[in-house]
């Protein structure tokens, strides 16, 4: 019955395509929001309903576009969790100029950065991490029960695309 609230880009297209939602809500722009709007809106669905459970999902570039809420999810004391799928591209517009320009890349390479646990750190925020689909259940179960605001990122291949 949680609140899963997906980013726009590829995480929203993956989102649709893949979350069962049995008594719950699933938020998203519809395609026509902007990269960075799954932090605030989680956090808005979380005192909205604060007994469910409220996952904000978002890649590296989206949550660039709003890590600042960190601080605000501390200060309020908001306890939303934040998943990054973390490619370490925009994904969706990689993947437009993989599709209309043959792979020819502009401006979409986001490298190393942001540094998450540091991040998580400087906001006393736990932090969870996961590198392949073996450790996955039991890192997204430590993830999914912790009490409070917290961030975990799942390294995913940059070259999946939704189409």
């Amino acid at each position: 019955n949680a609140v899963y609230v997906a980013d726009g880009g590829q995480k929203q297209l993956w989102s649709a395509d893949n979350y069962v939602m049995k008594d719950g809500y699933f938020m998203t722009t519809g395609g026509m929001g902007t990269m960075g709007y799954s932090i605030p809106a989680a956090m808005g669905a979380k005192l909205f309903a604060p007994e469910r459970q409220t996952v904000a999902v978002c890649g590296d570039g989206s949550f660039q576009m709003s890590m600042n809420e960190l601080a605000t999810l501390k200060v309020n004391h908001i306890p939303v969790k934040i998943l990054v799928l973390r490619n370490r591209y925009l994904g969706l517009v990689r993947e437009y100029q993989y599709n209309t320009y043959e792979a020819h890349y502009e401006g979409v390479k986001l490298y190393d950065w942001p540094r998450y646990e540091k991040l998580a750190e400087a906001y006393d925020m736990p932090f969870f991490t996961c590198a392949n689909d073996d450790e996955l259940e039991e890192k997204l179960d430590a993830f999914l029960a912790c009490p409070d605001a917290c961030l975990m990122v799942c390294e995913i291949d940059s070259e999946d695309r939704v189409k």
